[in-house]
């Protein structure tokens, strides 16, 4: 609460009033979890408006009264820069293991925790708190360790975290009906190399998080009629999506991608 209450608008009411369909997608290397990241990446805002869970059709933000979509992200967006939006240099082209790390070592930490005490570190790195003593690179107790590194991946709030797997972050909450969509949905595309192909191919001019957000904030006010990639909009996106997705799904799970 401390530090949200200054970092954006949204602080007091992400962790209260938002709920999240949280996806992991596994990798099997290096060069794996750069192409998947990358495309899962691309795809987020149709994945984002395919996912909206919206009671009141018509209803904005109060400061926002022209982007009727996408509250969420609207909110997470708004939160804090340091901790939130697509992975930082993730479109570099040496992004890997290093850059992945090093990015989350210098995001602010805000709480540190360590032996099952916290402590309140505000705008303070892992980084930082290694300059300073307070945390050693050389701990050799594995499991003390691991605890340590875990917490720190959890404190950056990005709509994509790279950790074992990648963790897809970017959609409502919702029934379990549509989060059984959404699983076959994203099976469906990224594990397959036949679907991912033709996907990077149609997508390989958007090469920046920025081309990104820019379909994301589109879609916040025009929703699935916003147009963003290669001139058509969200909508026909989604329903492209569906078919790849279809074609490489088992016949048992296709029926997810149906009645939704």
């Amino acid at each position: 609460d401390e530090y949200f209450k200054t970092s954006g608008r949204y602080g007091v009411y992400m962790m209260r009033a938002s709920a999240s369909a949280q996806i992991s997608i596994d990798y099997g290397s290096e060069d794996d979890m750069v192409r998947k990241l990358r495309l899962l990446q691309k795809l987020s805002p149709i994945f984002m408006i395919m996912m909206e869970n919206k009671v009141d059709e018509s209803s904005t933000l109060p400061e926002h009264p022209d982007k009727p979509h996408l509250f969420r992200t609207q909110e997470w967006d708004d939160l804090d820069p340091d901790r939130t939006g697509f992975f930082p240099g993730s479109f570099d082209s040496d992004f890997g293991y290093n850059k992945a790390a090093e990015a989350v070592y210098n995001t602010p930490l805000i709480l540190f925790t360590d032996n099952d005490d916290t402590i309140y570190v505000g705008d303070k790195s892992a980084n930082d708190l290694v300059k300073e003593g307070i945390l050693s690179e050389d701990i050799d107790d594995i499991s003390r360790r691991q605890k340590i590194v875990e917490h720190i991946l959890s404190m950056g709030f990005f709509h994509f975290r790279i950790k074992k797997y990648i963790e897809v972050r970017i959609a409502d909450s919702v029934p379990i009906k549509r989060a059984l969509f959404y699983a076959a949905l994203l099976k469906g595309i990224i594990y397959s190399d036949d679907n991912t192909s033709t996907l990077e191919s149609e997508l390989a001019d958007i090469d920046s998080a920025d081309k990104i957000q820019d379909a994301v904030l589109k879609i916040e006010k025009d929703g699935m009629q916003a147009v963003i990639y290669n001139d058509k909009t969200a909508e026909q996106w989604a329903s492209h999506l569906i078919e790849l997705a279809g074609f490489s799904l088992p016949d048992y799970e296709k029926g997810y991608l149906v009645d939704v």
